[in-house]
């Protein structure tokens, strides 16, 4: 779903500062959709590159099917949490819409892209085609940290850990704000290797 752009240092490609965002976060009822898991939170966050927040969006989500333990432990939220929640179906449209015309961002990029695709195709939108920035690759490449994942990025970048890990929203805003700041404070100027596709293949159409 998801064509892959990549930070790189120097003048040549595209500027970051020029780009809106949409930061995205999921939270599942399983590892892998594959195997029939699905999608219980979704959340985005649409920005620009200096912090700016657009809008922000957060909702959880009814998976239909059951929760592991191991995920509901990961993220505390239970069937009994979901079960008044929309269907994925009825809040597509609105992460389309905040999708469009941005490049799409998420830490683990392939995790929550494999989801997405996953529950855009049953909810009659499959085919769709946007650019995806992940935050893990491009810290990797671009810092050198104690470790990588989200919360170790936020300590290393505040001096404090998140105090609400594994909630979307809350992930969102946290990668959004490791994005900005990476772009901020560079020693060196930072630049996409090339044009991001726009975020509206397969999308022109309307909510699905």
């Amino acid at each position: 779903m998801f064509e892959p752009v990549f930070l790189r240092r120097g003048l040549q490609g595209v500027d970051p500062w020029q780009v809106e965002y949409t930061v995205v976060d999921v939270e599942t009822t399983g590892l892998s959709p594959a195997r029939g898991h699905r999608v219980c939170e979704v959340a985005a966050v649409r920005l620009r590159a200096d912090g700016t927040v657009v809008e922000e969006f957060s909702t959880l989500v009814d998976p239909q099917r059951t929760m592991s333990r191991q995920n509901q432990s990961h993220h505390g939220i239970s069937e009994n949490d979901v079960a008044q929640a929309p269907l994925f179906a009825q809040v597509a449209g609105t992460l389309l819409r905040l999708m469009r015309g941005s490049l799409v961002v998420a830490h683990k990029l392939a995790f929550d892209a494999s989801f997405l695709e996953a529950e855009f195709a049953r909810a009659g939108a499959a085919g769709l085609r946007a650019a995806g920035l992940c935050t893990l690759t491009a810290f990797r490449a671009q810092t050198d940290l104690r470790g990588y994942t989200l919360a170790g990025i936020v300590k290393d970048l505040s001096g404090a850990w998140p105090s609400h890990g594994h909630a979307a929203l809350e992930d969102a805003r946290n990668t959004a704000r490791a994005l900005t700041t990476l772009l901020a404070t560079s020693p060196q100027p930072l630049r996409f290797e090339r044009r991001p596709i726009p975020s509206t293949s397969g999308m022109a159409r309307g909510r699905p």
